[in-house]
């Protein structure tokens, strides 16, 4: 159900397109992984932290 929501908010992109993982790869990751969410998350760009978060709740095994 979860997915499906997502997908409709984000204009149909799947769950690993997008800023947060064109933010990623700028940075040198292969995309939205631990490792980068960890490193947005100490960033001092808002947006960018709102967006780790977001990733971080998303991958959780039962969502938000």
């Amino acid at each position: 159900m979860a997915e499906k929501w997502i997908g409709k908010m984000h204009g149909g992109k799947g769950p690993e397109e997008g800023k947060f993982m064109a933010w990623c790869k700028r940075q040198g990751f292969s995309g939205v992984t631990r490792a980068c969410i960890e490193v947005a998350k100490r960033s001092k760009d808002k947006s960018v932290i709102g967006m780790a978060t977001f990733a971080e709740r998303s991958k959780r095994p039962g969502g938000f």
